[in-house]
């Protein structure tokens, strides 16, 4: 027997008539009937299933809770040296406009000197060295500084060479040894390079010439570097002469045409052997029949040892001041006003280096 709460009837195999002898109307509600039974019994457990489902969903939830709760696994155990494990920071927090990167200062040359520097001259002949009168000469030799620490006088050649007179250099036409304007050019137009002694800018003239610095009476002696020039005034520009020799006639404090000013005198005796050997070279019209080359000029600051000296000698001609001696002029000190400017010879070499000929040239 079935029965189903949702019917008035009961339904028996044994008391149910055959449907063929009931009539049509009958039929079609038995038919209905069960079939709405059916439906109401789907229904049930449908919502069964459903409440089955939301019953794991929340065991599912609680299990994640307590996972993500629990506490983290702690890292494996290191034995010897602990390794430290670098967390990077968080980058800085800016507010508004961003502000410019601080500027390092770079490690380069000071702007002023207060000690005469170094010059060395690498030529195919040799190496010269020579000391560079910042104190007497500041613009002359602020000059050539500029231009050789830009590389002007690289791979530069003599292109005048005179036997016991003097060797010269620094045109930039003579970088090719044939060309036959080598002697005629110099630095670029109105260009501009800085005063080592104060920081101060000065300015080239047309054809890169600088002011005459006819201040200190130095004499054009052996081992000794000149400007030189056109003969007309503030003509000089990046052209240099090695003396060979005692040239007084080109000094310029004296009668003559030729005012070349000294600025400069080699070191030691190595470096006037080359100078001299450049001028014994064979040439033509004066010009080096095997090209001497100058591959290199670096300036550079002298030791610690010779910057004491210096100071030394500087202390030293302040307790005699009548003396005409190079320290007075290297400590930048003018002469006395009620006294004439001294002819001063060469500035004497540093303690330590050995001259032949010291004593003859009064080095």
């Amino acid at each position: 027997m079935y029965r189903c709460a949702c019917d008035r009837w009961t339904l028996k195999r044994r008391t149910v008539p055959k449907v063929k002898n009931r009539s049509l109307d009958g039929t079609k509600l038995e038919i209905t009937n069960f079939i709405t039974m059916h439906a109401t019994v789907l229904t049930a457990l449908s919502c069964a299933l459903q409440l089955t489902h939301t019953s794991t969903r929340a065991l599912q939830l609680t299990h994640t809770s307590i996972v993500m709760a629990s506490p983290p696994t702690p890292p494996p155990k290191t034995f010897g040296r602990a390794v430290t494990q670098k967390t990077p920071s968080p980058p800085a927090q800016s507010f508004g406009k961003a502000k410019p990167a601080a500027v390092v200062p770079s490690a380069t040359a000071p702007s002023t000197l207060s000690v005469n520097p170094i010059v060395t001259f690498t030529t195919s002949a040799g190496t010269i060295r020579c000391e560079l009168f910042l104190s007497e000469c500041p613009i002359t030799v602020s000059n050539f500084v500029d231009l050789a620490e830009s590389g002007f006088y690289n791979n530069l050649h003599f292109h005048r060479v005179i036997p016991s007179f003097m060797v010269q250099f620094g045109c930039p036409y003579a970088k090719d040894p044939d060309d036959p304007r080598a002697g005629t050019g110099g630095p670029t137009d109105e260009s501009s390079f800085t005063n080592l002694r104060d920081g101060s800018i000065i300015s080239r003239g047309t054809g890169g010439t600088i002011p005459d610095e006819f201040t200190v009476k130095i004499r054009n002696d052996a081992g000794t570097l000149a400007m030189a020039n056109t003969g007309a005034p503030n003509s000089g520009g990046s052209q240099l002469f090695m003396n060979v020799n005692d040239n007084n006639v080109l000094n310029w404090y004296t009668p003559g045409d030729s005012k070349h000013p000294v600025f400069g005198k080699c070191i030691d005796e190595e470096s006037f052997n080359v100078m001299v050997a450049i001028s014994q070279v064979p040439t033509q019209n004066d010009r080096p029949v095997t090209p001497v080359k100058v591959s290199s000029v670096q300036v550079g600051l002298p030791s610690g040892a010779a910057v004491a000296a210096a100071a030394e000698a500087a202390a030293a001609s302040t307790a005699a001041p009548e003396a005409p001696n190079r320290a007075r002029q290297s400590a930048g000190r003018p002469a006395e006003p009620s006294q004439p400017s001294p002819t001063l010879a060469s500035p004497s070499t540093p303690e330590g280096i050995s001259w032949a000929d010291k004593e003859s040239k009064d080095w």
